[in-house]
């Protein structure tokens, strides 16, 4: 008897912030289909009648996590392994200073520069909604317009694996 073909899982993400995720794919029809992170069988489903199978909550670790699966077809013949998926499990939030302005600065000026660092260099960072460009040691600077009286600043950092860190200024320009 001939082994069935190693289980294709569907799209997983790079990075999570999330302990557990759900792995789906499609293997043989019928057969039983263990998930596996980091060498540990962490599911086992068996697949429907189209061969797709679908493992809930399986569980991850702080950092790389090794994903496959492999199949065993109710001959007994077990497939070759998935290729493996790396999934980064992440649930720190990037560290945001802010070096200016400070809170409640007054300007006559109809712009001003913000500047920071993120501890995540590969975090989008974005001043009300506007992508900013993050330096490869983490720093930022963009120069955002004033409106005249009280200008609210929502500054964010979100890393990749969905981490949200946030500051919020309220800046003043009088005329």
């Amino acid at each position: 008897t001939i082994a069935p073909i190693a289980p294709q899982l569907l799209s997983l993400p790079v990075a999570t912030f999330s302990a557990q995720i759900k792995v789906a794919g499609f293997a043989e029809t019928g057969s039983k289909v263990t998930v596996y992170v980091n060498s540990q069988a962490r599911g086992e489903v068996v697949t429907d009648s189209n061969g797709g199978f679908e493992v809930d909550k399986v569980g991850l670790a702080a950092g790389k996590n090794g994903v496959w699966a492999a199949a065993i077809d109710q001959a007994g013949n077990k497939s070759q392994d998935a290729a493996v998926v790396y999934v980064d499990m992440d649930d720190i939030k990037p560290e945001l200073t802010l070096e200016s302005p400070t809170d409640q600065t007054t300007t006559a000026a109809s712009n001003i520069e913000i500047k920071g660092k993120v501890s995540e260099p590969e975090a989008e960072v974005t001043v009300n909604g506007r992508f900013v460009p993050v330096s490869a040691g983490g720093s930022f600077a963009v120069k955002i317009s004033l409106n005249p009286g009280e200008n609210k600043l929502n500054i964010k950092a979100r890393d990749r694996a969905g981490n949200e860190a946030m500051r919020e200024l309220t800046v003043k320009r009088e005329e």
